[in-house]
């Protein structure tokens, strides 16, 4: 997700930091979007109805000659739809007492010809005011919205899968892979591949769990685990468990993981009849947007 620049960044910045940061994803409900756009709509708000004085007498003493008498410029329409932009500091000046009399002064061509001049130069100034607004207030909306935890949550990485089927296993006193097939959902840049992870630059969570029990009912022993592939490291163990006759354990096992590279999950189990059942198979994995300690 991109980073908002510095608040007094160039409005150009401004604008490329919005269109990145819409460009990612971000799963935040209605009201959340809503709840970040008031304080940018009401700061937008403010400075649009902020005028100065230099406005107010502009507006007092502007003379009528400086109208066209000819065909009326035509106002910015969306649609069909006229729009108008009132300029509220000569829209109050060019009503305050006495205006009138001000306006009513002829000018000669040369002094006509400035006031034309200024009223392009005023014009133009006030659409860029209106311009600069439109990405002031995008851009403190963006930074508001994507710093809650549903956008940040949304642009990482994440992967989901489960397998519901029961499945006949051999039980031996040995480490062996734990394959989930099921894919839920998949969002890069992590991956899990039947009984393994895959992950980048960002900390990470992972997670396995499923559902044993013996292929008859005679109890057991059970125990996941979560080990780098690299450098063979054991990042995450779970509990050991022991169900009794007819009984069946859900073993789970998960690790913080701060290395990037090959995670694989592993269970190891023993029966009497050297076979297991397992069923309800789950593994997850979530990148975190924050530094953390414990496991490597």
């Amino acid at each position: 997700m991109p980073k908002p620049p510095w608040k007094n960044a160039w409005y150009v910045t401004k604008l490329n930091y919005v269109v990145d940061a819409w460009a990612a994803p971000c799963e935040a409900p209605w009201y959340i979007i809503v709840e970040t756009m008031g304080p940018a709509a009401l700061k937008a708000l403010i400075t649009f109805a902020t005028f100065g004085w230099d406005d107010v007498f502009r507006g007092y003493v502007r003379p009528k000659q400086l109208r066209r008498t000819g065909k009326m410029k035509k106002p910015f329409r969306i649609k069909g739809v006229p729009i108008y932009f009132p300029e509220i500091g000569e829209w109050i000046g060019k009503r305050l007492p006495w205006a009138r009399r001000f306006q009513a002064i002829v000018y000669r061509s040369g002094s006509v010809t400035m006031w034309r001049i200024d009223s392009v130069l005023q014009r133009g100034l006030f659409y860029w005011l209106v311009a600069d607004i439109a990405v002031d207030f995008f851009f403190n909306w963006t930074s508001q919205l994507y710093a809650t935890e549903w956008c940040k949550f949304s642009d990482l990485g994440r992967v989901s899968h489960t397998n519901e089927q029961t499945e006949i296993i051999g039980a031996v006193s040995e480490w062996r892979d734990f394959n989930v097939m099921g894919v839920d959902y998949a969002v890069p840049p992590i991956f899990f591949g039947v009984h393994h992870w895959i992950t980048y630059e960002h900390p990470c969570m992972l997670g396995a769990a499923g559902v044993f029990h013996d292929w008859m009912p005679l109890g057991g022993d059970v125990q996941m685990r979560i080990r780098r592939v690299s450098d063979d490291v054991i990042v995450g163990l779970g509990e050991k468990l022991h169900w009794e006759i007819g009984f069946e354990v859900t073993p789970a096992v998960y690790a913080r993981v701060k290395v990037p590279g090959h995670y694989i999950v592993e269970y190891w189990c023993s029966t009497p009849t050297g076979l297991c059942r397992v069923h309800d198979r789950v593994a997850f994995g979530q990148e975190h947007f924050l530094e953390f300690s414990g496991n490597p």
